[in-house]
């Protein structure tokens, strides 16, 4: 219990409402508003600010992350990776950029200056298979945007199948034949066998 408190301690509630037009704000022109500050003096506390996301322009990402093997997934084989971003808010994102952790990732066309509302890119990235990715039997990993909106805050979003999950990618491998014993169940020579990949 902070300083001050007692437990079952109870206390008054006090509501502020604003009448936004004295401020000059207005149905013509808040789409222009970039941010409403509260601050508070003296004792003052705040327990919850309660407002309508109606009024709110919301600032969101998308990254939807695919991969696309080439070749049966043997050890040097490639993955090619697209990494598609949407502005799936409704204002501008600038300053966009992926990271991704996964060491070997070679990202293409990552930096992105800016997306409208509602807009797409594409950065693509190449990836090659290890040891440790075969003996795994698949490669399993997440990317992330990043972004700033026009108050120059953070946008960010982890890559997932849509826009709306945060689902790994995964990318199985092939497992790589495997030849038993060649028997002759016959009784007369067969002559040579030959394989060939």
């Amino acid at each position: 219990i902070a300083s001050g408190f007692s437990a079952n301690d109870a206390r008054d509630i006090r509501l502020l409402a604003m009448d936004l037009t004295s401020f000059g704000i207005t149905d013509v022109n808040a789409a222009q508003v970039d941010r409403f500050v509260v601050s508070f003096s003296g004792s003052s506390d705040c327990a919850f600010i309660a407002f309508n996301t109606n009024s709110l322009k919301i600032a969101e990402l998308g990254l939807v992350k695919k991969a696309s093997l080439t070749g049966c997934g043997v050890l040097g084989d490639v993955i090619h990776y697209t990494f598609e971003i949407t502005n799936t808010g409704e204002v501008p994102i600038t300053n966009i950029s992926i990271t991704d952790a996964m060491p070997g990732m070679v990202l293409s066309g990552n930096s992105i200056a800016a997306l409208s509302v509602g807009a797409t890119a594409t950065v693509t990235g190449t990836y090659t298979i290890t040891a440790a990715d075969v003996a795994a039997g698949r490669v399993v990993n997440s990317a992330k945007v990043t972004g700033l909106d026009p108050s120059l805050n953070t946008i960010e979003d982890l890559s997932g199948q849509t826009n709306t999950d945060d689902i790994a990618t995964v990318t199985d491998l092939l497992t790589p034949p495997t030849i038993g014993t060649i028997v002759n169940v016959g009784c007369s020579s067969l002559g040579s066998v030959v394989l060939s990949d």
